[in-house]
């Protein structure tokens, strides 16, 4: 591989994609915590995940075909002159990581509450004709019918599409619902200084080649990182601009008591779960009274509605 023109611009391209790779994993963390802490992941896109795998997979593939063959080493620098091949290190992380996280993700939505979500057939069938088609580009590759960079650029080409698909049925979503509640903005404010860092990289490597190469030689990582702050803006203009208040008020909903059956030996009560264990409160639909200790009843505190108590 071609060495660097600057040994200060090279050095500050490698920090730039550990601080890009760092950033841009963390960004998966908040979601998975999210969804663990709430046991629910209503409120994130089924539609976002099918695509995110999608993507970060043929992401995958291009990255370690290009950083680990030598076959297609040989036909990249036949199509580009300066010789550097814009896969790092960093980058093989970074996709590895995605990938995993991504899995972690779409296990949750199948073990926690997800409601009546499910991928939409949009969705499904993009993501099916982006699998079918590669496997074909593959197979035509693996007969010597194309070169072998063409196949792995083949498959970046199917990550900037998703890129380019995948944040809109999020952002729909919070539209739809008027709040960003269930998403976590945190992976958004991380993947934002991840996006940045990783055009810094790509800009760095290109001034000291001189030359567009490390830019447009790696077009995923260059429309990644571009769509990805794009989105991410939106993002966070929906969750602190937009749709705030309506945010205060749903997270307000998701921490009060929530009513739980109690056996009183024979009739079934409601009782309230303050989850400290002290503080019964009331709401809008209902009061709490207590039994009189002597009653058969077990003397616990039971909820009952406005029209009166449940018994």
């Amino acid at each position: 591989e071609r060495e660097a023109n600057s040994k200060v611009l090279e050095a500050i391209w490698i920090a730039s994609g550990w601080v890009y790779f760092v950033a841009w994993s963390l960004s998966f963390l908040p979601q998975v915590i999210l969804n663990w802490r709430r046991k629910s992941v209503v409120g994130l896109s089924f539609d976002y995940q099918m695509l995110n795998i999608t993507g970060f997979s043929m992401y995958f593939v291009f990255n370690y075909g290009l950083y680990f063959s030598p076959v297609v080493q040989v036909q990249y620098r036949r199509e580009y002159a300066s010789g550097v091949i814009p896969v790092t290190p960093a980058d093989l992380a970074f996709c590895t990581w995605a990938v995993v996280l991504t899995l972690i993700t779409i296990a949750q939505c199948f073990y926690y509450e997800r409601a009546d979500q499910w991928p939409s057939p949009v969705a499904t069938v993009i993501s099916g004709l982006m699998w079918i088609t590669a496997d074909i580009v593959f197979v035509v590759a693996a007969l010597n019918g194309t070169t072998w960079l063409f196949a792995l650029y083949y498959a970046s080409y199917m990550k900037q599409v998703v890129t380019a698909l995948k944040y809109i049925p999020q952002a729909y979503y919070h539209f739809k619902k008027k709040n960003t509640v269930g998403f976590s903005i945190f992976n958004i404010l991380l993947d934002f200084t991840g996006g940045s860092f990783s055009f810094l990289q790509q800009g760095l490597q290109a001034i000291d080649a001189r030359s567009f190469d490390p830019l447009f030689g790696n077009p995923t990582k260059f429309v990644l990182s571009a769509l990805s702050i794009a989105f991410d803006i939106i993002f966070i203009v929906q969750h602190y601009c937009l749709y705030r208040k309506n945010n205060e008020r749903v997270w307000a909903q998701e921490r009060e008591p929530k009513p739980i059956a109690v056996d009183t030996g024979g009739d079934v009560a409601v009782a309230a779960d303050d989850a400290g264990g002290n503080d019964a409160r009331g709401d809008d639909t209902a009061d709490v009274v207590n039994l009189d200790a002597d009653a058969d009843a077990a003397n616990a505190p039971l909820l009952s509605s406005r029209s009166g108590a449940v018994l």
